[in-house]
Protein backbone atom coordinates (compact mmCIF):
# COMPACT_ATOMS: atom_id res chain seq x y z
CA UNK A 1 0.00 0.00 0.00
CA UNK A 2 1.27 3.23 -0.66
CA UNK A 3 1.84 5.85 1.57
CA UNK A 4 0.31 9.62 1.13
CA UNK A 5 3.54 11.23 0.12
CA UNK A 6 4.32 8.37 -2.75
CA UNK A 7 1.05 9.00 -4.57
CA UNK A 8 1.70 13.19 -3.97
CA UNK A 9 5.17 12.11 -5.63
CA UNK A 10 3.49 10.58 -8.83
CA UNK A 11 0.90 13.41 -8.48
CA UNK A 12 3.41 16.10 -8.94
CA UNK A 13 5.63 13.82 -11.72
CA UNK A 14 2.87 13.58 -13.77
CA UNK A 15 2.21 17.43 -13.60
CA UNK A 16 5.75 18.16 -14.28
CA UNK A 17 5.70 15.74 -17.30
CA UNK A 18 2.29 17.24 -18.81
CA UNK A 19 4.11 20.90 -18.30
CA UNK A 20 7.21 19.13 -20.09
CA UNK A 21 5.65 18.11 -23.30
CA UNK A 22 3.15 21.18 -23.45
CA UNK A 23 6.27 23.15 -23.30
CA UNK A 24 7.99 21.20 -25.96
CA UNK A 25 4.97 20.82 -28.45
CA UNK A 26 5.03 25.22 -27.89
CA UNK A 27 8.66 25.58 -29.08
CA UNK A 28 7.88 23.37 -31.96
CA UNK A 29 4.85 25.35 -32.76
CA UNK A 30 6.96 28.46 -32.96
CA UNK A 31 8.91 27.01 -35.46
CA UNK A 32 5.90 26.49 -38.15
CA UNK A 33 3.58 28.66 -36.78
CA UNK A 34 3.42 32.61 -37.00
CA UNK A 35 3.49 34.89 -34.50
CA UNK A 36 0.24 37.06 -34.94
CA UNK A 37 2.29 39.94 -34.24
CA UNK A 38 -0.47 41.91 -35.80
CA UNK A 39 -2.56 41.77 -33.27
CA UNK A 40 0.31 43.97 -30.56
CA UNK A 41 -0.73 46.99 -32.37
CA UNK A 42 -3.63 47.79 -31.34
CA UNK A 43 -4.79 50.69 -29.30
CA UNK A 44 -8.09 49.89 -27.37
CA UNK A 45 -10.09 53.02 -26.16
CA UNK A 46 -7.43 55.89 -27.88
CA UNK A 47 -7.84 59.34 -26.91
CA UNK A 48 -9.94 60.38 -29.58
CA UNK A 49 -13.14 58.56 -28.18
CA UNK A 50 -12.91 55.66 -31.13
CA UNK A 51 -13.16 52.02 -29.56
CA UNK A 52 -9.83 50.82 -31.46
CA UNK A 53 -6.85 51.66 -33.11
CA UNK A 54 -3.09 51.57 -33.83
CA UNK A 55 -0.76 52.08 -31.36
CA UNK A 56 1.33 55.23 -32.54
CA UNK A 57 4.85 54.65 -32.91
CA UNK A 58 4.30 50.78 -33.13
CA UNK A 59 6.54 48.39 -34.19
CA UNK A 60 6.63 44.69 -34.33
CA UNK A 61 8.34 41.90 -36.51
CA UNK A 62 5.64 39.76 -38.02
CA UNK A 63 6.05 36.28 -39.16
CA UNK A 64 2.40 34.98 -40.20
CA UNK A 65 -1.23 34.63 -38.35
CA UNK A 66 -1.35 31.12 -39.28
CA UNK A 67 1.84 29.41 -41.29
CA UNK A 68 5.25 31.05 -40.66
CA UNK A 69 6.51 32.94 -43.03
CA UNK A 70 9.62 34.98 -43.74
CA UNK A 71 9.49 38.43 -40.82
CA UNK A 72 8.46 41.75 -42.44
CA UNK A 73 8.20 44.92 -39.87
CA UNK A 74 4.86 46.06 -39.45
CA UNK A 75 4.51 49.47 -37.97
CA UNK A 76 2.36 52.55 -37.56
CA UNK A 77 3.65 56.16 -37.98
CA UNK A 78 3.23 58.64 -34.49
CA UNK A 79 0.12 59.74 -35.42
CA UNK A 80 -1.58 56.38 -35.36
CA UNK A 81 -1.71 55.08 -39.28
CA UNK A 82 0.55 53.35 -41.25
CA UNK A 83 3.02 55.42 -43.90
CA UNK A 84 4.54 58.66 -44.30
CA UNK A 85 2.86 61.27 -41.86
CA UNK A 86 0.71 64.43 -43.28
CA UNK A 87 -0.36 67.33 -41.10
CA UNK A 88 -3.59 68.02 -40.39
CA UNK A 89 -3.89 71.04 -42.00
CA UNK A 90 -3.82 71.09 -45.85
CA UNK A 91 -2.51 73.45 -48.50
CA UNK A 92 -4.97 75.49 -50.60
CA UNK A 93 -5.85 73.24 -53.91
CA UNK A 94 -4.46 70.24 -52.39
CA UNK A 95 -6.20 67.05 -53.35
CA UNK A 96 -5.86 64.11 -49.92
CA UNK A 97 -7.02 60.54 -50.82
CA UNK A 98 -8.35 58.57 -47.42
CA UNK A 99 -7.85 54.49 -48.11
CA UNK A 100 -9.85 52.96 -45.38
CA UNK A 101 -10.07 48.82 -44.89
CA UNK A 102 -8.40 46.17 -43.08
CA UNK A 103 -5.55 44.07 -43.29
CA UNK A 104 -5.34 43.98 -47.11
CA UNK A 105 -5.41 47.95 -47.03
CA UNK A 106 -3.29 48.12 -43.97
CA UNK A 107 -0.66 45.58 -45.44
CA UNK A 108 0.05 43.10 -43.24
CA UNK A 109 2.73 41.14 -45.01
CA UNK A 110 4.50 43.66 -46.84
CA UNK A 111 6.79 46.82 -45.59
CA UNK A 112 4.78 50.59 -45.50
CA UNK A 113 6.48 51.28 -48.64
CA UNK A 114 4.72 47.87 -50.71
CA UNK A 115 0.96 48.72 -49.63
CA UNK A 116 -1.81 49.47 -51.92
CA UNK A 117 -2.25 53.01 -50.54
CA UNK A 118 1.61 53.39 -50.72
CA UNK A 119 1.79 51.64 -54.43
CA UNK A 120 -1.65 54.23 -54.85
CA UNK A 121 0.36 57.05 -54.14
CA UNK A 122 3.04 56.83 -56.87
CA UNK A 123 0.53 55.75 -59.02
CA UNK A 124 -1.52 59.07 -58.94
CA UNK A 125 1.11 61.73 -57.81
CA UNK A 126 -1.10 62.64 -55.20
CA UNK A 127 -1.10 61.97 -50.67
CA UNK A 128 -2.97 58.67 -50.10
CA UNK A 129 -2.94 57.86 -46.73
CA UNK A 130 -3.23 54.65 -45.36
CA UNK A 131 -6.25 54.11 -42.97
CA UNK A 132 -6.30 50.26 -43.00
CA UNK A 133 -6.38 48.46 -39.13
CA UNK A 134 -6.18 44.36 -39.49
CA UNK A 135 -9.30 42.96 -38.59
CA UNK A 136 -11.38 45.95 -38.63
CA UNK A 137 -15.28 45.70 -40.17
CA UNK A 138 -17.31 47.96 -42.15
CA UNK A 139 -19.37 48.89 -38.75
CA UNK A 140 -16.27 50.17 -37.46
CA UNK A 141 -15.88 52.59 -40.70
CA UNK A 142 -17.67 55.29 -39.60
CA UNK A 143 -16.56 55.85 -36.54
CA UNK A 144 -13.07 55.99 -38.02
CA UNK A 145 -13.98 58.48 -40.38
CA UNK A 146 -15.66 60.76 -37.68
CA UNK A 147 -13.40 60.92 -34.82
CA UNK A 148 -9.73 60.55 -36.86
CA UNK A 149 -9.44 60.34 -40.21
CA UNK A 150 -11.45 63.57 -41.04
CA UNK A 151 -8.78 65.08 -39.22
CA UNK A 152 -6.95 65.18 -42.39
CA UNK A 153 -9.16 66.48 -44.57
CA UNK A 154 -9.53 63.84 -47.47
CA UNK A 155 -11.56 64.90 -50.17
CA UNK A 156 -11.76 61.35 -51.47
CA UNK A 157 -12.10 58.33 -48.67
CA UNK A 158 -11.78 55.15 -50.87
CA UNK A 159 -13.17 51.96 -48.74
CA UNK A 160 -11.88 48.30 -49.45
CA UNK A 161 -14.56 45.89 -48.77
CA UNK A 162 -13.37 42.11 -48.56
CA UNK A 163 -14.87 38.73 -47.16
CA UNK A 164 -15.48 39.09 -43.54
CA UNK A 165 -16.45 42.48 -43.36
CA UNK A 166 -19.80 42.16 -42.05
CA UNK A 167 -18.14 40.03 -39.17
CA UNK A 168 -19.46 42.25 -35.92
CA UNK A 169 -16.77 44.73 -35.36
CA UNK A 170 -14.40 45.27 -33.19
CA UNK A 171 -15.72 46.92 -30.55
CA UNK A 172 -18.63 44.45 -30.24
CA UNK A 173 -16.46 41.33 -29.90
CA UNK A 174 -13.29 43.03 -27.84
CA UNK A 175 -14.72 41.93 -24.56
CA UNK A 176 -14.09 38.02 -26.31
CA UNK A 177 -10.20 39.03 -27.17
CA UNK A 178 -7.76 37.62 -25.10
CA UNK A 179 -5.10 40.24 -24.51
CA UNK A 180 -2.50 39.89 -27.53
CA UNK A 181 1.02 38.50 -25.86
CA UNK A 182 -0.84 35.58 -25.39
CA UNK A 183 -1.97 34.71 -29.09
CA UNK A 184 1.35 36.10 -30.24
CA UNK A 185 3.91 34.26 -27.58
CA UNK A 186 2.00 31.49 -27.12
CA UNK A 187 1.37 29.30 -30.01
CA UNK A 188 -0.73 25.86 -28.09
CA UNK A 189 -2.95 28.72 -26.39
CA UNK A 190 -3.81 30.24 -29.73
CA UNK A 191 -4.66 27.42 -31.30
CA UNK A 192 -7.21 26.45 -28.23
CA UNK A 193 -8.45 29.89 -28.92
CA UNK A 194 -8.69 29.64 -32.58
CA UNK A 195 -10.42 26.29 -32.65
CA UNK A 196 -13.06 27.18 -30.24
CA UNK A 197 -14.08 30.26 -32.54
CA UNK A 198 -13.84 27.98 -35.63
CA UNK A 199 -15.54 25.00 -33.95
CA UNK A 200 -17.92 26.76 -31.11
CA UNK A 201 -21.42 27.74 -32.43
CA UNK A 202 -21.65 30.17 -35.65
CA UNK A 203 -22.68 33.71 -34.11
CA UNK A 204 -26.00 35.49 -35.72
CA UNK A 205 -24.64 38.60 -37.80
CA UNK A 206 -28.05 39.74 -38.71
CA UNK A 207 -29.07 40.90 -41.71
CA UNK A 208 -25.53 41.61 -43.79
CA UNK A 209 -27.41 43.97 -46.56
CA UNK A 210 -29.44 45.61 -44.19
CA UNK A 211 -26.39 46.30 -41.52
CA UNK A 212 -23.65 46.97 -44.85
CA UNK A 213 -26.73 49.68 -45.88
CA UNK A 214 -26.76 51.31 -42.44
CA UNK A 215 -22.79 51.59 -42.16
CA UNK A 216 -22.24 52.54 -46.34
CA UNK A 217 -25.06 55.76 -45.30
CA UNK A 218 -23.25 56.67 -42.11
CA UNK A 219 -20.25 56.75 -44.12
CA UNK A 220 -21.50 59.33 -46.50
CA UNK A 221 -23.06 61.43 -43.97
CA UNK A 222 -20.11 61.47 -42.35
CA UNK A 223 -18.26 62.01 -45.47
CA UNK A 224 -20.35 65.12 -46.50
CA UNK A 225 -19.59 66.76 -43.69
CA UNK A 226 -15.95 67.12 -44.13
CA UNK A 227 -16.34 67.27 -47.49
CA UNK A 228 -15.41 64.10 -49.10
CA UNK A 229 -16.54 61.93 -51.31
CA UNK A 230 -17.01 58.18 -50.92
CA UNK A 231 -16.19 55.35 -53.22
CA UNK A 232 -14.99 51.88 -53.27
CA UNK A 233 -13.21 48.50 -54.27
CA UNK A 234 -15.11 45.47 -53.36
CA UNK A 235 -11.84 42.47 -53.34
CA UNK A 236 -14.41 39.68 -51.88
CA UNK A 237 -17.69 39.89 -51.30
CA UNK A 238 -18.59 40.09 -47.88
CA UNK A 239 -20.70 37.56 -46.65
CA UNK A 240 -23.26 37.15 -43.92
CA UNK A 241 -25.00 33.94 -43.70
CA UNK A 242 -26.09 32.45 -47.19
CA UNK A 243 -25.62 35.16 -49.77
CA UNK A 244 -25.27 34.08 -53.38
CA UNK A 245 -22.23 35.35 -55.78
CA UNK A 246 -22.01 38.11 -57.37
CA UNK A 247 -21.99 38.13 -61.33
CA UNK A 248 -19.54 40.02 -62.78
CA UNK A 249 -19.13 40.89 -66.18
CA UNK A 250 -16.21 38.48 -68.53
CA UNK A 251 -12.76 39.99 -68.47
CA UNK A 252 -12.08 42.17 -71.30
CA UNK A 253 -9.12 41.33 -73.49
CA UNK A 254 -5.86 42.62 -73.36
CA UNK A 255 -5.51 46.24 -75.22
CA UNK A 256 -3.45 45.96 -78.51
CA UNK A 257 -0.05 46.47 -78.20
CA UNK A 258 0.24 44.18 -75.19
CA UNK A 259 -0.01 44.98 -71.48
CA UNK A 260 -2.28 43.79 -68.91
CA UNK A 261 -5.93 44.04 -69.31
CA UNK A 262 -7.99 47.40 -68.03
CA UNK A 263 -9.57 46.60 -64.68
CA UNK A 264 -13.18 44.60 -64.68
CA UNK A 265 -15.77 47.47 -63.67
CA UNK A 266 -19.01 46.75 -62.37
CA UNK A 267 -21.73 48.54 -64.26
CA UNK A 268 -24.26 49.65 -61.57
CA UNK A 269 -25.08 46.08 -60.16
CA UNK A 270 -27.91 43.57 -61.97
CA UNK A 271 -25.68 41.16 -59.95
CA UNK A 272 -27.89 38.78 -57.94
CA UNK A 273 -26.06 39.71 -54.45
CA UNK A 274 -28.38 41.58 -52.03
CA UNK A 275 -25.11 43.40 -50.92
CA UNK A 276 -24.58 44.90 -54.73
CA UNK A 277 -28.02 46.43 -53.86
CA UNK A 278 -26.79 48.55 -51.74
CA UNK A 279 -23.67 49.29 -53.56
CA UNK A 280 -25.29 50.17 -56.90
CA UNK A 281 -25.56 54.35 -55.89
CA UNK A 282 -22.50 54.51 -55.74
CA UNK A 283 -19.03 54.52 -57.94
CA UNK A 284 -17.53 50.63 -56.47
CA UNK A 285 -15.10 49.20 -58.41
CA UNK A 286 -16.01 45.54 -58.64
CA UNK A 287 -12.40 43.77 -58.47
CA UNK A 288 -13.05 40.26 -57.01
CA UNK A 289 -11.39 38.75 -59.78
CA UNK A 290 -8.25 39.65 -57.71
CA UNK A 291 -8.88 37.20 -55.62
CA UNK A 292 -11.05 34.35 -57.39
CA UNK A 293 -10.52 32.27 -60.25
CA UNK A 294 -7.25 31.51 -62.45
CA UNK A 295 -6.50 35.05 -62.82
CA UNK A 296 -6.28 36.34 -59.01
CA UNK A 297 -3.33 38.42 -57.82
CA UNK A 298 -0.26 36.64 -56.38
CA UNK A 299 -1.05 36.31 -52.46
CA UNK A 300 1.68 34.83 -49.64
CA UNK A 301 0.77 31.00 -49.21
CA UNK A 302 -1.12 30.30 -45.92
CA UNK A 303 -1.84 34.32 -45.39
CA UNK A 304 -4.26 35.29 -48.14
CA UNK A 305 -3.06 38.83 -48.23
CA UNK A 306 -1.53 40.50 -51.72
CA UNK A 307 2.44 40.22 -52.05
CA UNK A 308 4.41 43.87 -52.73
CA UNK A 309 3.83 43.28 -56.16
CA UNK A 310 0.36 42.15 -56.33
CA UNK A 311 -0.19 45.27 -54.39
CA UNK A 312 1.07 47.26 -57.13
CA UNK A 313 -1.29 45.81 -60.16
CA UNK A 314 -4.08 46.23 -57.49
CA UNK A 315 -2.99 50.11 -57.45
CA UNK A 316 -2.24 50.57 -60.97
CA UNK A 317 -6.04 49.24 -61.78
CA UNK A 318 -7.39 51.60 -59.04
CA UNK A 319 -5.44 54.52 -60.46
CA UNK A 320 -7.11 53.85 -63.83
CA UNK A 321 -10.74 52.92 -62.53
CA UNK A 322 -10.46 56.57 -60.58
CA UNK A 323 -10.00 58.28 -63.69
CA UNK A 324 -12.60 56.48 -65.45
CA UNK A 325 -14.99 57.23 -62.88
CA UNK A 326 -14.02 61.48 -62.81
CA UNK A 327 -13.03 60.78 -59.09
CA UNK A 328 -9.75 63.15 -59.43
CA UNK A 329 -8.95 66.57 -59.72
CA UNK A 330 -8.66 67.41 -63.71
Amino acid sequence: MSSPRAGSNRGWRALFGLLLVLGLADVAGHLFLGNMAQVQLYQRNPPDGRCFGLQPGAQVEYTGWWTRIAPVLLDVNPSGYRGPELPTDKAPGEFRIAMLGDSFVYGQVVEATQTIPAHLQVELGLPVMNFGIPGLALEDQPEQLRLFVRRWQPDLVLLMLTGNDLEPSLCASASQFPPGWLLADFRLFRLGYMAWRRLGPSPDFGDGPARAQRSLEALKQEGATIPARVAGVVIQLPEAGSQPAARRPPPRPPPPGGGPPPPVVAPAPTATSPLWSVLKSDPWLDATAWTEGEAHLENVPGEGHFTGAANQEAARQIAVWLRSQGLLPL
